[in-house]
């Protein structure tokens, strides 16, 4: 028995309001953020769409607020919509029902490309990054422990954490209390409650901030991620403000 290949991407050329008001429309779908170091799954059920400003598209129920006017190409691919943004070291994926995918294409869709076409496009757009000898070895070490990591640690044992993952283009933020915790080829996983999967690669966790912040009018407990070029991984925090000497102790203990 064959397989059926994957037809090629489409690119889909809309206004991003107009394309993310029909997205709105749908009962649920999967939402994917990959970013350098963070790879993050959940299923959505949005509700309405709000345009903060001319390019700041808002999904409040979804957590997610992203700026438009950096996207540089939408595309229908292995029955995913893909949004890339410039500089392509960051994207989001939309996976609705078949039905709105092939609406969205019916509307929107240009001539298919070839999958050769797209990668060397992304690749063009992606900065390069080479670490030093250094960095690479530390960046080793970190994923072939990843489980004894800090942050697997604290990914484990707090109660009503609230993650965010921030680029140049999105802001998703939403709660995420961990119910398994665990680590894979380097990466460390946490499954939530509501089954959303977060994966951050250990071996790009390179600096971190522990403090207490007010956040939307609420005092938290707060810990930043950064990677080693100096960008955002994830942002934790929490309403329980002993976890800021908590989690300082964890990360002080490992070292």
């Amino acid at each position: 028995m064959h397989t059926q290949p994957f037809r090629r991407p489409v690119p889909i050329k809309a206004r991003p309001t107009d394309l993310f008001n029909l997205l709105a429309q749908q009962e649920v779908f999967k939402l994917r953020i990959l970013t350098r170091a963070v790879r993050f799954t959940t299923d959505l059920s949005p509700n309405g769409l709000i345009l903060q400003d001319e390019h700041a598209i808002n999904l409040p129920d979804c957590g997610l607020i992203h700026d438009s006017s950096r996207i540089a190409g939408v595309y229908s691919r292995r029955n995913v919509l893909e949004l890339d943004f410039n500089p392509y070291d960051h994207r989001l994926d939309f996976a609705p029902p078949a039905q709105g995918l092939a609406t969205i294409e019916k509307l929107f869709g240009t001539d298919p490309i070839d999958e050769s076409v797209l990668e060397k496009e992304r690749a063009s757009r992606c900065p390069a990054f080479i670490p030093c000898d250094c960095c690479r070895e530390a960046a080793t070490n970190r994923r072939t422990h990843a489980i004894h990591h800090p942050l697997t640690t604290i990914l484990a044992t707090s109660p009503d954490l609230h993650i965010t993952i921030r680029s140049q283009s999105f802001i998703y933020s939403r709660p995420h209390e961990a119910k398994r915790v665990t680590a894979v080829s380097g990466w460390i996983l946490a499954v939530s409650q509501e089954d959303a999967v977060i994966k951050i690669d250990a071996g790009f966790l390179h600096a971190i901030c522990i403090g207490i912040q007010k956040l939307d009018g609420e005092t938290r407990a707060t810990m930043r991620t950064y990677d080693m070029l100096g960008k955002d991984v994830v942002e934790l925090s929490s309403p329980h403000l002993h976890e800021v000497e908590r989690w300082r102790s964890i990360f002080q203990a490992a070292t």
